[in-house]
């Protein structure tokens, strides 16, 4: 009794989507048709007490390309220098193929194969480190999450579960998503979709029309926040 008691938990642990609805890559659910090309851009404060400090800026670009694809890059400028990741999917589903990313700390590619994920962490001052999971659903590149979000049946008391691939969580990682209602963002309509992650909150609001990303926050259990604004930028 006590073995399947901690079995029972230890599952829990690992698959918390099992108690409630799940949204996998080609989930029905996903409806990429309300993505639109365009590239827009949002400016980065970082908040502590009554600390403020300019995060930088970051620019996104979201275009259709051959073969079904959707090709979704995120250019980050802050005092640490320049990083850019590139994330391919499947159109339709919305399935991840591909991730390359260039930051100063490190370089990061991905590879995705349903369950399966392959790939290189190249830090500047070290040797690479080889990366191989096999996860046990198909999971979402945690880079597209705000494109993911946009793709999902948003309404009132809306929740779902997406797993996502975090490589520097070691792999297969649950988001707790929820539209916690109507508000208004950038003078817009909007749904304010909250996603719970292991150890912070992630605020997106994200134009009722059309799906426009209008902004978000990070929250911190320390108490730091992170405020992301949209200040430009067309299409999505």
């Amino acid at each position: 009794m006590k073995r399947t008691l901690r079995m029972a938990i230890a599952a829990l642990a690992v698959a918390p989507a099992a108690v409630t609805a799940q949204t996998l890559p080609g989930s029905p659910a996903l409806d990429d048709s309300l993505l639109q090309p365009g590239a827009w851009e949002v400016s980065i404060t970082m908040k502590r007490g009554e600390q403020v400090m300019q995060g930088g800026t970051t620019r996104y670009e979201l275009n259709r390309q051959p073969e079904g694809r959707w090709r979704l890059v995120s250019t980050t400028e802050s005092q640490l220098g320049v990083a850019t990741d590139t994330v391919v999917m499947e159109q339709g589903t919305l399935r991840p193929l591909t991730h390359r990313s260039h930051a100063v700390p490190r370089k990061l590619f991905l590879d995705f194969d349903g369950t399966r994920v392959t790939g290189m962490s190249t830090p500047t001052d070290s040797a690479g480190r080889p990366i191989e999971h096999t996860t046990e659903v198909p999971t979402f590149d945690a880079a597209s999450l705000e494109t993911i979000i946009g793709a999902l049946p948003l309404a009132p008391g809306y929740a779902t579960h997406l797993p996502l691939f975090i490589a520097e969580q070691g792999g297969l990682t649950w988001a707790e998503v929820e539209v916690a209602g109507q508000t208004t963002a950038a003078d817009r309509p909007a749904w304010e979709v909250r996603v719970k992650l292991a150890g912070y909150q992630v605020t997106y609001y994200l134009a009722r029309d059309g799906r426009l990303p209008l902004g978000g926050r990070v929250d911190y259990p320390n108490g730091a926040v992170v405020e992301m604004r949209r200040t430009g930028g067309s299409g999505r």
